[in-house]
């Protein structure tokens, strides 16, 4: 019998992106995605989408990754453009410093990859008889159950310290000025208003939030104005736009928040590379 009934959802592949592997067949529950023999190329049956988002289908903390096997690659030379885009001791410093978070939360210190090295040498040889280059990348195993265990540690750890989670939501742009992120632009992945988020201001605001209502509890003992104290409560929080309206004074008056603080605040240099070192990530 014969549908005509309208998909709900169309699958858009992008023919710059697709390279044709058919992992997207073999993971798809729904069978959606089909590589087709004779036309030589994946399809779609757009009917069946139920837009999953297969890369997001287990969400929350850690995402899919929660029940991987978790197997961590330890070496910058595996991967993909990353070190090309920050370079590569860069990027090898941060897989080290995000290495040793997860051995700070429970990760087995055996690493495999790296106890044999007379057999590693044979190996590369004969790869570089066959034109071939051996990457020795040492790998990290946590296993299915302790990644759980591990990853759960870690969420519980960063809600301990103040950590505000959003999930179910996609970065689709940043908010620059020149050279700093201010924010970030969010949306939700199955549709709706985008969001933007002023971090800096965020955490700003709710770190000074228990001293702002001591400051106002204190008002109280002088007046029980609501408007008044409502004054004092504002003017004590961080404002998006009072701060907005600050920097762009700054920058129309002394062109750039560096020149305000050598001029006007008479910083040296060693004095603004500590203000940095307290303020700034």
């Amino acid at each position: 019998m014969l549908d005509f009934t309208y998909p709900r959802y169309k699958v858009e592949r992008d023919p710059n992106q697709c390279i044709q592997c058919g992992v997207c067949a073999r993971q798809c529950a729904n069978e959606v995605h089909m590589v087709d023999t004779d036309l030589g190329r994946v399809v779609a049956d757009h009917k069946k989408c139920v837009n999953c988002q297969p890369c997001n289908i287990t969400t929350g903390f850690s995402g899919a990754g929660a029940f991987s096997d978790g197997k961590l690659s330890l070496n910058h030379e595996v991967g993909g453009d990353f070190p090309n885009l920050v370079g590569p001791d860069f990027a090898q410093s941060l897989i080290d410093y995000t290495d040793q978070i997860y051995l700070e939360f429970g990760a087995d210190p055996h690493v495999e990859g790296v106890s044999d090295p007379d057999k590693i040498r044979i190996i590369r040889r004969r790869a570089i008889r066959a034109g071939l280059k051996l990457v020795d990348c040492p790998i990290r195993h946590l296993g299915t159950e302790k990644a759980q265990e591990l990853y759960l540690a870690l969420e519980n750890d960063l809600r301990a310290k103040g950590v505000d989670m959003l999930f179910g939501h996609s970065c689709v742009d940043l908010v620059l000025d020149g050279p700093l992120c201010k924010g970030v632009i969010v949306e939700p992945t199955r549709g709706g208003t985008r969001e933007t988020i002023y971090a800096d201001y965020l955490i700003t605001r709710d770190r000074c939030a228990p001293g702002t209502e001591k400051l106002v509890n204190n008002c109280k003992k002088y007046t029980d104005d609501a408007k008044t104290l409502e004054f004092i409560r504002m003017i004590d929080t961080v404002q998006e736009d009072f701060l907005d309206a600050a920097l762009d004074t700054i920058d129309e008056l002394h062109g750039g928040m560096e020149s305000f603080l050598r001029d006007q605040m008479s910083l040296d240099d060693e004095k603004l590379k500590r203000l940095e070192e307290l303020y700034l990530e």
